[in-house]
């Protein structure tokens, strides 16, 4: 995300969200250049927060009853 915003690692770094910023002019020539690299962002977003929730302790589930 840093790299689509211009405030992550410059051009010659390799970064998916740079790539997708780089190729997103040439969307209608080539989409897998930036769908690709879209869907890898995606993916690693969804996964990281799955599991963070399953790690995560299960405090929704406790009520705490006042008598």
């Amino acid at each position: 995300m840093a790299g689509f915003l211009q405030i992550g690692p410059q051009p010659p770094a390799a970064d998916w969200a740079l790539m997708v910023r780089e190729n997103a002019s040439g969307i209608l020539l080539n989409p897998w250049a930036v769908l690709a690299p879209s869907a890898a962002i995606a993916l690693l977003a969804v996964t990281v927060n799955l599991v963070t929730l399953s790690l995560a302790p299960d405090t929704a589930t406790k009520a705490v009853t006042r008598s």
